[in-house]
């Protein structure tokens, strides 16, 4: 499956380069937005094994990469979100959310996300605090976020602004 995302992210990089060329596009990034699931095994494996090179070989520099922990997720009658893999990956989905919120630059928050999907993929997602002493990255703003309901809402935002 892996080399399917691999090969359809090679496609949205690569064919940007059959367009016309001019000075416009020349400063303009390729936009590339991920849906996923924190607890979805192939979402995991396609973050931590494909798209964290894009950081490490630099396309990251004509990249403008947007991470939405949302996935297979549906709001039930009682106004909360219900997860396709329970209400750890809810939880984890908001925490993600507020990982993005909290530190705008992708490349602090995909390096906590990395951390994290990680350690799904070892099946250790429960240790997912240990990301911050991992990535130096400080817990208050994102702990302050989930605290204040703010991961929620956006969570809920993008379900009703994609739709």
């Amino acid at each position: 499956m892996a080399s399917v995302h691999q090969a359809f992210f090679f496609f949205l990089l690569s064919s940007s380069f059959f367009l016309p060329f001019s000075s416009t596009w020349a400063t303009q990034k390729v936009s590339l937005a991920l849906y996923y699931e924190a607890l979805c095994p192939f979402c995991s494996r396609f973050i931590v094994f494909s798209l964290s090179k894009i950081f490490s070989d630099g396309l990251i520099s004509i990249v403008d990469l947007r991470l939405v922990p949302y996935g297979n997720a549906m709001i039930v009658p009682n106004s909360t979100i219900s997860c396709q893999h329970g209400p750890s990956e809810c939880f984890l989905n908001t925490v993600e959310a507020c990982a993005i919120n909290s530190w705008p630059d992708v490349q602090r928050h995909f390096s906590f996300i990395y951390c994290v999907e990680n350690l799904v993929l070892a099946n250790k997602y429960n240790d997912w605090e240990s990301c911050f002493q991992k990535t130096r990255l400080d817990p208050h703003p994102l702990v302050n976020c989930y605290n204040s309901g703010h991961g929620q809402q956006g969570r809920l935002k993008h379900q009703f602004l994609e739709l």
